[in-house]
């Protein structure tokens, strides 16, 4: 009797012991898995914090590389600091100021002149503003500073006084007149009143461009009335800046217009 009390005790310890085992084991397992969750759960919720991060840094790069792509056969335009450039290459080789702003630009190994507001060479890009030495050019919503490249091809020696314009030669002069004398001697008369008689001056070629004749009597020139000196004088100050002369001749009775254009200078430059 005792025997068998004694066998079912140890037959419950074994079963108790068997029991602690296996809930031992279950919480273990719910320990590691909850452990594993949350592992991972951080390792998402880490990777959906940077997510933003390496999008904005993939977009940006993408972005960058598709600039670059668009202009990356583009040579650098001197002057600029940007990432977009000029879809073309242009260089500053000349400047004027007056008489009229002018800028000039070579592309290409061919110059041509521009005024603000032009559209250069063919191509969307405008002159906003001319300075001494260097051109605002605005392209797709930018502004492009072109600096002078060398000498200014516009630029004019001043010459100082009255005796060095006389002193030139035809070939000095050529189409350029800087005084009126370079286009036409005028001589009074007490028998003409109101005008004087004009005779080729020191560049006769410039004489014969007008269009005047010998013993033609100008009346005015530019709207400057030719016997009263103080406007003859006006017009002499003006004429080294004009770009046109307006001539009012009386010829054989008829009063008659004139026009002396005085060209820029040449705009083609050719480059090896």
């Amino acid at each position: 009797m005792k025997e068998n009390v004694s066998t079912v005790i140890l037959l419950l310890c074994l079963m108790a012991a068997v029991i602690y085992s296996v809930m031992s084991l279950n919480e273990d397992e719910t320990t590691y898995l909850s452990s594993a969750e949350d592992d991972v759960g951080a390792r998402n919720l880490s990777q959906a914090r940077q997510a933003p991060a390496n999008y904005a840094t993939t977009n940006s790069t993408f972005s960058a590389g598709k600039q670059s792509a668009q202009y990356n056969n583009v040579p650098a335009t001197e002057g600029v600091s940007s990432h977009i450039s000029l879809p073309i290459f242009v260089k500053m080789i000349g400047s004027q100021l007056r008489p009229q702003t002018i800028a000039l630009l070579e592309h290409k190994g061919m110059a041509d002149q521009f005024e603000p507001g032009d559209l250069i060479f063919g191509y969307d890009i405008q002159v906003l503003d001319i300075q001494e030495r260097s051109v605002l050019l605005g392209f797709d919503n930018n502004t492009f500073e072109i600096s002078l490249t060398g000498p200014n091809l516009l630029a004019q020696p001043e010459l100082e006084t009255y005796e060095d314009f006389l002193a030139m030669t035809p070939d000095e002069i050529g189409t350029r007149p800087r005084i009126l004398e370079h286009i036409v001697h005028l001589t009074h008369t007490n028998f003409i009143a109101n005008g004087m008689i004009a005779s080729p001056g020191m560049n006769p070629e410039l004489f014969e461009q007008a269009g005047l004749q010998e013993d033609d009597v100008i009346t005015s020139i530019n709207g400057k009335r030719v016997t009263v000196p103080g406007e003859l004088e006006e017009l002499s100050k003006t004429i080294r800046h004009a770009n046109t002369l307006v001539f009012q001749v009386m010829r054989k009775g008829r009063l008659i217009t004139l026009y002396l254009d005085i060209p820029g200078e040449s705009l083609n430059v050719t480059r090896d």
